[in-house]
């Protein structure tokens, strides 16, 4: 099959949206296909030298302009400057689909619903989109947590969804979607299709290393693990305030990989709290490739991110047979199961450090079932491993380039 992949973000040194836009298309390839990917010029570096090392054949890559713009004037208009970059990625797809025999195009990044381009107009061409997320907000028993220039932007984040969605129904730019993948619930709710779509998480892993025991003392503790950007919403100060809950005699430590705005405050304010001062450690930014011994040293991962399409690390933490603590919501509904980890939810702020307060408790006192829910989550990663996750995209492209007899 001749597949074009339109993937902004993709890389094969790094995490997130680029590894997912590099994997999919690297190992659609490797499993046969005839693969060209449309991606952004500052990608070709490392794109070169990883196919200088490792070449594909039947892989290609086309290199569309960002728009010239200062870079931090980029960073502050960079909705807009991702809509240009579409504009300019559509006419290099229009135009490989008139050169090479095309039979589908799959747009795998960017992953947010703000972001569907309009390769669907290619004539004659499917197209599928996905998995997308966006649709999702923060729950209403932890807006408390945000705060000054966090409410401008969660507000302004809503005007632009909801314009999105009306732009979105007035142009039809859904209908020319042959199909759609949602990475969570709350984005297929939010923005949904009359057409056929499927719920399917965005992340996947290349390895599932499986469960060890943390390295560490016999006499320390559980220690808890937070990978991740240190921004307003990702729900530290909530981890926080569970913590605090806990009996002062209770045998945990915490982890903080990330960097980000937020790290200066959180730190200030882990070294004003009695219980906090000696149990959290800030580790600052950690490059992704060393992120296997952080898990190492970890016990648990807590994922408290109020708002998030599905968290990388999630999927990271349970092939490391790290069980995981999050929200009830997005991605991580679909990823953790009772047997994997544990999931809060609640009505009201109180109810949801209730849960959360008891479930941290659980894990100090039950090593053994934290062992065991680890060694259950790498089982489970297996489902999400690239290669498994291409045959669920395959299984959509062969229904759709299917000629009726």
């Amino acid at each position: 099959m001749n597949i074009l992949y339109i993937a902004y973000s993709c890389g094969t040194r790094s995490g997130s949206e680029n590894a997912i836009g590099w994997n999919i298309p690297m190992h659609s390839a490797l499993m046969g296909n005839n693969v060209y990917i449309i991606t952004k010029n500052t990608s070709k570096p490392d794109l070169q030298d990883y196919l200088e090392k490792h070449p594909i054949n039947n892989l290609k890559v086309l290199y569309v302009d960002e728009p010239n713009y200062p870079k931090r004037l980029r960073k502050l208009l960079f909705a807009f400057c991702l809509k240009r970059w579409q504009k300019r990625a559509y006419r290099a797809a229009k135009k490989l689909c008139a050169q090479e025999p095309v039979e589908l195009i799959h747009q795998i990044t960017p992953v947010e619903l703000r972001n569907i381009g309009s390769y669907g107009k290619i004539q004659n061409v499917p197209f599928v989109v996905g998995p997308i997320g966006g649709g999702q907000k923060i729950a209403k028993p932890l807006r408390g947590y945000i705060t000054g220039k966090g409410k401008i932007v969660e507000r302004l984040r809503l005007l632009f969804n909801g314009v999105n969605k009306l732009t979105v129904r007035l142009t039809g730019k859904l209908k020319h979607c042959d199909y759609v993948f949602y990475a969570n619930e709350e984005t297929k709710a939010y923005l949904p299709t009359k057409g056929k779509s499927a719920l399917c998480t965005e992340v996947g892993t290349a390895q599932v290393p499986g469960y060890t025991p943390p390295k560490k003392e016999k006499a320390q503790g559980c220690t808890f693990l937070i990978a991740g950007r240190l921004e307003y919403f990702k729900g530290h100060d909530f981890v926080f305030d569970a913590m605090e809950k806990l009996p002062k005699e209770a045998d945990f430590s915490c982890i903080v990989v990330g960097a980000g705005p937020m790290r200066a405050r959180l730190e200030q304010r882990c070294r004003a709290s009695e219980q906090l001062r000696k149990k959290v450690r800030f580790l600052g930014k950690v490059d992704y490739k060393q992120m296997g011994q952080v898990y190492e040293e970890a016990d648990v991962l807590l994922m408290p991110s109020m708002r998030e399409t599905t968290g990388t690390v999630i999927l990271e933490a349970m092939a490391q047979g790290r069980p995981v603590i999050a929200q009830k919501a997005f991605g991580a509904k679909l990823l953790v199961g009772t047997h994997s980890g544990w999931l809060y939810d609640g009505d009201s702020r109180e109810q949801m450090l209730r849960q959360l307060k008891g479930f941290l408790q659980h894990c100090i006192d039950c090593p053994e079932d934290v062992a065991q829910k680890g060694r259950t989550a790498a089982q489970e990663a297996h489902r999400h491993l690239w290669q498994e996750k291409l045959k669920t995209y395959t299984s959509v492209y062969e229904l759709l380039c299917s000629k009726p007899d």
